[in-house]
This record gives structure tokens, sequence and C-alpha cells, in this order.
């Protein structure tokens, strides 16, 4: 009897982000975030096979699963295109042994499935001890909503309009996940749990500090208030060079900001932390920036969305503050500006080039 290789473990890192996924997909997800997991979904055979063998954890602890609304044969796809074969313990158990219909005779081989179930068994219990000893909260806010939020560590979080994350407390450390949006954070004193920030392939740490983290179009921008805090790719553990780039970790002091872009961290470079929270006192601080991303701001806070209807002056550069809950005082700023027009349409604000 042929010997089957064995299959190597999964990553616990790997295990804890499908776990995540699961979590998150609970809940109604829109277009960007659906983009993210299908995106985690194809970086690595691996991630799907995590994924769909925590499916039968899932329901024997009792929670809802999420993984039916997605096609386990369009996983496996996936993972064969990302390069690997796949065989995922929850198909090998819903399936059991397979027969060859055309040699009916032949004794059929020893089904493997049985040692798969005690595999899954085991992975089980983990799950349900970690299911059970992390608390996850979630907190988001609407259009034009802020929020402050006390955490149970004395930490205080402070969300923007349109922003999310997950809060995951343990006796090791106090994570949280940015999800979408902009957060600030005033984290209290705990050196025994490393406060940790997760967002756009990167973390965020600090012990006790002030921060505040915006996550945006596939950027991740990092201003530090008061305190140290560190900066460095999710993929690896915290590595030791400081040098800005790929793998590196980025120190950051108080009124210096960084940003990350395809798990890449910056160098860190001096700026006005009062522009960068300008958001709390609902302010919209501007310098030298794009009509296209005050534009993108504005349409954060007001119900009456504004648009851009020509290519041509996306790129038009706005300075000054406005209120972030007072359109009108941006479009008087365009109105006075020789090359735009705007149309007022009831809930749609058509901004367009002069003729």
């Amino acid at each position: 009897m042929t010997r089957q290789p064995s299959r190597p473990k999964l990553n616990a890192q790997i295990l804890d982000e499908a776990a995540q996924w699961f979590i998150e997909l609970e809940e109604d997800v829109d277009p960007s975030q659906r983009r993210a997991f299908d995106e985690w979904l194809r970086r690595s055979p691996e991630h799907v096979r995590a994924f769909l063998e925590l499916v039968p954890l899932w329901e024997q602890a009792g929670a809802p699963s999420s993984a039916r609304k997605y096609d386990p044969e369009q996983l496996l796809a996936m993972a064969r295109g990302a390069g690997a074969e796949v065989t995922p313990i929850a198909s090998a158990v819903t399936a059991g042994p397979r027969r060859d219909t055309q040699e009916p005779k032949r004794k059929p081989a020893a089904p493997r499935w049985p040692f798969a179930a005690a595999a899954m068994v085991v992975v089980s219990v983990v799950m349900l001890v970690w299911w059970r000893s992390v608390a996850v909260q979630v907190y988001s806010t609407g259009l034009a909503e802020h929020r402050s939020v006390v955490l149970s560590d004395g930490s205080t979080i402070e969300l923007n309009a349109r922003s999310k994350l997950r809060v995951r407390f343990s006796a090791g450390e106090r994570s949280i996940d940015l999800v979408d949006g902009q957060v600030l954070f005033r984290v209290a004193k705990d050196a025994s749990r490393p406060f940790v920030v997760r967002s756009e392939g990167a973390r965020v740490q600090a012990i006790g500090t002030e921060f505040d983290v915006y996550r945006k179009k596939g950027k991740l921008t990092v201003t530090v208030i008061e305190g140290r805090v560190s900066v460095y790719p999710d993929a690896i553990a915290m590595p030791s060079t400081t040098a800005p780039g790929a793998g590196a970790t980025v120190l950051l002091s108080a009124g210096e900001q960084t940003s990350v872009v395809d798990r890449a961290v910056e160098k860190p470079t001096p700026t006005n932390v009062a522009v960068a929270t300008a958001w709390t006192q609902r302010r919209l601080v501007f310098q030298k920036a794009p009509l296209v991303d005050v534009v993108d701001e504005f349409n954060r806070y007001n119900p009456k969305q504004l648009r851009i209807e020509d290519a041509g002056i996306e790129s038009f550069l706005v300075s000054g503050t406005f209120s972030s809950t007072d359109p009108g005082s941006l479009l008087r700023f365009l109105r006075e500006q020789p090359g735009m027009r705007i149309h007022d349409e009831g809930d749609v604000i058509r901004i367009v080039a002069a003729p």
C-alpha cells in the first residue's frame, strides 16, 4: 500500500488570520472588505486550506458558519491557481473514502478520514479555548458619526466617521484590528501587555502613548501625538533593524508621521499633529491636498455627497481649514475659483470644470 505523504501543519498565524476572517464575515461586509478577503485567500494556498478547515470547528463550537456563503470548490480553485494541491480536512471528513466505480471488486484502500477527524478534534479543542479566552468586540461608526470608547484596560479610542475596528484582549497582548477609517488611540500603560494595532499588512505597537492611525485606499498613515510607537510589517515578528522599507521596524516619536504602502514602512517625517487630529474638533485642514482627496474627506461626514465630474480638476490643490459638518464652507471656496462650477442637485453636488 502506498503511504500518503503527511501534510505540513498549518502556521499558527495563518489559523489566527482565518479565525479573524470568520468573525468579520459574520457581519455584512462591504465590497472593499470582500476584495480584501479574496486577496487574502489568493495570497497563499495555505490561507484557503486554513479557512476551509475551520468550517466544521465553527459549527462544533455552536457558531453560525459564515463559510456557507462561499463555494468550497471555488476556494479550492483559488488554491490550485496559486500553485498547490489542497485537500482540506473538512472535505475529507465530509466526503469520506472514495470508491472506484470501474473496479467494484477491488478492496478499497483504508480510509484516511478517521485520522483527519482526530486531528480536527485536537484543533477544535485549541480553537474553542482560544474562542473563550479572547473576547472580541467590534466598534464602528457611520456617516458623520464620531464615537469615543473606554476599553477595559483604561485605554480610550476615538473613532472618526465611517470607521470600524475589532478589539481582542488576551493575557499577553492588547490587539486591535483596524478594518477601515481613522482612530485616535490613548493607550493606558501596561508593560506586560503590548498594545498592537494591525491594519494594511502592518503593526503599530505601543505601551503607553497617544497616536492616530488612518487607513484609506491601501495606505496606512500613523501619527504620534505623545510617546513613541514602532511600526513594522505584519508578516513577520518584530525585526531588529530600524532602516525603513519592507521587513523593517520604524520607530516614531511625538510629532512624527509615517505611512505604510504595500507592507513597506516609509521613513518618518515631522508633521503638524494639530492638523492630523483636527477631525476630533470637527475641522478638516488641508495643505495643498488634491481636490479628489478633499471631496473624499467631506463625503465621510455629509449625506449630500460631492461628486467631481471632470477628471481634469481632480488634481486641483486645496489649502485651508473647513468645517467637516458644513460642506458649504468648501463650496464657497470652490465657487471663488475661476476654473470651477458648482451644481447643487438635491442629494448630489456636482463639481465641474468651467467651460
